[in-house]
């Protein structure tokens, strides 16, 4: 959906874990797309369903 995606998935580590995992072009590109994630109405629907205290919302780790 975006010029900069590389690829999308969300990946499951345990029972109660998933980490869902966005590879960009660029690093700028790539944060600009995640945070229209915090904006976007659907995310929004899903962010109101997390159970808050168990959840850790960070996006930015450059891995190369």
């Amino acid at each position: 959906m975006f010029d900069n995606t590389q690829a999308h998935f969300i990946g499951k580590i345990n029972a109660n874990t998933f980490s869902e995992i966005a590879l960009g072009k660029t690093l700028g590109a790539t944060k600009k797309t995640c945070m229209g994630y915090l904006d976007d109405p659907s995310c929004q629907e899903l962010l109101a369903i997390a159970d808050q205290d168990s959840m850790e919302l960070d996006f930015w780790y450059l891995i190369a």
